[in-house]
């Protein structure tokens, strides 16, 4: 028997909200709170962009549908421009690292695209 491996990319990233920064110092306070309350996020870096981001979860037959046809949906993308990879960011007494996420083609399309779009509109 052969196994058949198929490719298949998403099609389209739909999100719903965009919130910019207007430091990494200013989105790491942001993210204390998550901290605070218990929760972990980790953000990415690529192509000069900090961001973490929120997948809708596949709670619904109709998102899943949705993803079977290639688009996935994100609540929301909390951004700022930092140029300069740093492998962690000191939230008050923690530090909470950075995730270089320049291999994925993905995530870097989405950081491009937050640079050239959003930089000063929030």
């Amino acid at each position: 028997m052969v196994i058949k491996i198929k490719y298949e990319p998403f099609k389209e990233i739909v999100v719903k909200e965009i919130v910019e920064y207007p430091s990494p110092d200013s989105l790491a306070r942001f993210l204390g709170a998550y901290l605070k309350a218990g929760q972990l996020i980790v953000p990415n870096w690529t192509e000069g962009v900090l961001f973490c981001y929120f997948p809708l979860p596949l709670t619904t037959e109709s998102l899943v549908k949705e993803y079977f046809d290639g688009r996935v949906y994100w609540s929301t993308i909390m951004f700022t421009l930092m140029p300069t990879y740093q492998e962690v960011l000191k939230i008050d007494a923690a530090e909470v690292p950075v995730i270089d996420v320049s291999h994925n083609p993905s995530l870097k399309r989405i950081a491009k695209w937050l640079k050239a779009r959003f930089k000063g509109q929030s």
